[in-house]
């Protein structure tokens, strides 16, 4: 059977940040705007509010966060390329991702129509986890496992290669620190390139 590599969806294959901006717009009337494109956090990211955890206004950008939001995420640059490179090298895909089980359908028709060939896709949201991918992760055991968030690594297998997408000090953590990661990448498409000149050589 064909290795897997385990590919999160949300600012690896497709863009959240941009879809997080119409999901404001849509509750609150205003496109935000840019502030920090380094920074990891969306509230540091956009001219937005840290909204509080059980505030109305947190209320009522979630029910923005409908099945539209869920299958209409554009696609990160390059990465529709990214998949097809790393599935010609022999490699199964599949998504993983921290977004409500129930919209797994969404996530998976959002997928296809940008064209990402995927194995399978699966969602997992376990409130107050630190990572609620691990469990995921730990039973699939793919040959490698890409995420943009470093936390998303916390108590994943040492036999599981950890592909870190994004700039480092954007990922400050107390969970886990970026010595355990394999490779820290600016995305899923320069993974792509190092997995096809990695293979070569092996």
């Amino acid at each position: 059977m064909k290795p897997i590599i385990a590919i999160d969806i949300d600012g690896v294959t497709l863009d959240y940040k941009a879809a997080y901006a119409r999901k404001w717009q849509r509750a609150f009337g205003r496109m935000p705007r840019i502030k920090n494109p380094k920074a990891a956090k969306l509230w540091e990211y956009y001219d937005i509010p840290h909204l509080a955890k059980d505030s109305p206004e947190l209320a009522k950008l979630e029910a923005a966060a409908d099945d539209d939001f869920w299958s209409t995420m554009p696609p990160m640059g390059q990465a529709v390329s990214a998949v097809r490179l790393i599935r010609s090298y022999g490699y199964r895909t599949i998504s993983v991702s921290a977004a409500p089980n129930c919209q797994a359908e969404n996530r998976a028709f959002n997928l296809a129509r940008h064209g990402f060939e995927m194995d399978d896709v699966i969602c997992n949201q376990i409130d107050g986890a630190i990572s609620p991918k691990t469990q995921i992760i730990n039973d699939m055991q793919p040959a490698y496992f890409v995420d943009d968030y470093i936390n998303y690594f916390h108590g994943v297998n040492r036999s599981v290669k950890k592909v870190l997408i994004n700039e480092p000090e954007n990922h400050p953590s107390e969970h886990v620190s970026l010595a355990e990661m394999d490779l820290v990448l600016p995305s899923l498409f320069s993974f792509a390139l190092w997995l096809r000149d990695y293979d070569n050589r092996s």
